[in-house]
């Protein structure tokens, strides 16, 4: 019986030691509304229904493991759907089409600062601490292992990292609109890289709440 007793790992590099703990109290644990709620999904909800949300199935087509020149396009396929729809795309305004970028632009000079109406949720307080994010199935390719500034995607790829600053192309940067998914939920994006080496990239489905990766391992070479 493990009881109140705590497992502890310690690591020690470059002179610092830190410490992990684990336990089997109900207060530490994790459940899918704590993962939501550290990432502002849905707004920011904190409503029991997302107790038993389910993440996205995620496919990438093809070999996990790609070869390609420096300077050739290569081509990745993903496709991603929400099982549950839950949370579901709401408040939102107009779709924007599928691709990298779903934020409306920023407003030029004698423009009004905002171009989402108040009564958007994204401009509402939350009822989290954390950042907020809109609800609906979104697709990203980001750069996991290997030298990101090297990498170029097409269309761009929305962040997945909470970057708050308007007009930031970040789900969690307002005033965003989270793009609409492809008719047959396929997302094609082409990945360039400007130098050789080996690289790890990774597709991250989310439902704005719940995440699911993929990665592909590519090796570039001149």
């Amino acid at each position: 019986d493990f009881g109140s007793k705590e497992l502890i790992w310690t690591v020690t590099a470059n002179g610092k030691t830190e410490h992990a703990y684990a336990s089997l109290k109900s207060d530490y644990q994790i459940d899918k509304q704590v993962v939501s709620t550290e990432v502002g999904g849905d707004f920011g909800s904190l409503r029991d229904e997302l107790r038993t949300n389910i993440p996205p199935d995620l496919k990438v087509e093809g070999d996990k493991r790609r070869s390609v020149k420096v300077g050739e396009p290569l081509t990745l396929i993903a496709s991603a759907t929400d099982p549950d729809n839950l949370p579901a795309r709401r408040g939102e305004g107009v779709g924007q089409p599928a691709g990298g970028r779903g934020q409306t632009s920023a407003p030029r000079e004698g423009q009004p600062n905002a171009q989402l109406p108040p009564s958007n949720p994204a401009y509402r307080p939350t009822s989290s601490l954390a950042a907020r994010s809109g609800p609906g199935l979104r697709l990203s390719w980001i750069v996991y292992r290997g030298q990101a500034v090297t990498v170029t995607f097409s269309p761009d790829q929305m962040k997945t990292w909470m970057d708050t600053r308007v007009y930031s192309n970040s789900p969690w940067s307002p005033p965003y609109v989270i793009p609409l998914p492809p008719p047959d939920n396929k997302w094609i994006v082409q990945a360039t890289f400007q130098e050789p080496g080996t690289y790890v990239l990774r597709a991250v489905a989310s439902d704005g709440s719940l995440f699911t990766y993929e990665n592909v391992t590519v090796s570039v070479t001149r």
